[in-house]
């Protein structure tokens, strides 16, 4: 009976010291930034000029990469192959129009894989060009539904950035003037031609009917380029 309470004291106390020992395993949380045109020009690259102090602080608890090379020079090739791993001559989105999966049906992303080994992956903002995916920025890849540019919420005191970049208040306010008085010339110059505006309100230009009256009014005229921002 001895024997038996020693034994199971010294199970016990294996176990209790095993348990102890075995620390609980967490998966790390994994924030993935993706930058249009940024180049190195932050202060954790050696940029004088720029002044980055949350990407500089970020930088300090991170691992740099200095020697990076795109794998093609146009924004769809090179986000789906950094998101993939493969190369464009593998993924074959080359252009501004092919769809990844159109190509290649089966192939896994970086986001996608995640997912499945168990991770919520969530998307905001520009990570795969929209143009080479599916209408919901590459539904294999995430969790929750992707939230896309024009669903952002902006904090109330910037805004929506102008021209979809600048938040500098100076800037923004320069930018504004100017697309203003742009705007003026060209209703200026369509009153002139006999553009009346749709339901006679000059304020709201409609893009067909601007255009019918330039080719109407302007000899030679071939090819209009007009946007709405």
């Amino acid at each position: 009976m001895k024997q038996l309470i020693f034994m199971f004291l010294i199970f016990f106390v294996t176990v209790k010291i095993s348990a102890q020992g075995v620390k609980e395993v967490r998966k790390p949380n994994i924030i993935f930034i993706a930058i249009d045109d940024l180049k190195p020009t932050i202060g954790a690259f050696g940029d004088e000029f720029a002044e980055t102090p949350i990407l500089d602080k970020l930088a300090k608890k991170a691992t740099i990469f200095t020697n990076n090379h795109t794998q093609q020079a146009v924004c769809g090739p090179s986000r789906a192959s950094l998101l993939t791993g493969k190369r464009p001559d593998y993924t074959k989105v080359r252009d501004l129009k092919t769809k990844m999966r159109d190509i290649n049906p089966n192939i896994v992303t970086i986001p996608q894989y995640f997912k499945e080994s168990g991770y919520i992956t969530a998307g905001v903002g520009k990570i795969y060009d929209p143009r080479c995916v599916d209408k919901f920025r590459d539904k294999p890849s995430w969790s929750l539904p992707f939230i896309k540019e024009a669903n952002l919420n902006y904090p109330q005191d910037y805004g929506e950035p102008a021209l979809g970049y600048y938040q500098n208040k100076e800037i923004k306010k320069q930018i504004t003037i100017g697309k203003g008085n742009l705007e003026k010339e060209m209703l200026h110059l369509l009153v002139k031609l006999g553009y009346k505006g749709p339901f006679g309100v000059l304020g709201h230009v409609n893009n067909e009917d601007v255009a019918l009256t330039l080719k109407k009014n302007l000899k030679g005229l071939e090819a209009l380029f007009l946007s709405n921002y």
